[in-house]
């Protein structure tokens, strides 16, 4: 009689670790990062600076929005934990000149640039 609560507790929290670690980097804007079939270590402490694509693209720093003044005062703080590593997550249609502007204004700041990209033939549709 007991054993039932306790069987839906266990399958509750397996739930909850298996569906958990896939929405760990996934930011709230919407945005299709570029195919690549290069793969690199997970870094989950990481800022993620998130950039959208269109004729007003709009930068965010761990989803709050920003000018890339306002990025680059934002990185000149010290970093939260002291993890010096940026992940970026830009749109396959981003202004390529805008990515490497902000890959420079982490490289400058001192931190660590990763780019976001999604594996080949996974669909390509948006990702939050």
């Amino acid at each position: 009689m007991h054993l039932v609560p306790f069987l839906g507790v266990v399958m509750l929290l397996l739930t909850f670790f298996l569906l958990g670690s896939s929405m760990v980097l996934q930011s709230g804007v919407r945005v299709r990062p570029p195919p690549s079939t290069s793969l690199l270590e997970p870094m989950p402490r990481a800022h993620i600076i998130t950039l959208s694509a269109g004729r007003q693209p709009q930068i965010f720093l761990n989803d709050q929005p920003l000018s890339l003044m306002g990025l680059r005062t934002a990185l000149a703080e010290p970093p939260r934990g002291g993890i010096r590593q940026v992940l970026v997550r830009a749109d396959e249609l981003a202004a390529h000149g805008l990515v490497v502007r902000v890959c420079q204004l982490a490289l400058d700041a001192g931190y660590e640039v990763v780019q976001a990209t999604t594996p080949p033939g996974s669909g390509g549709g948006a990702t939050p």
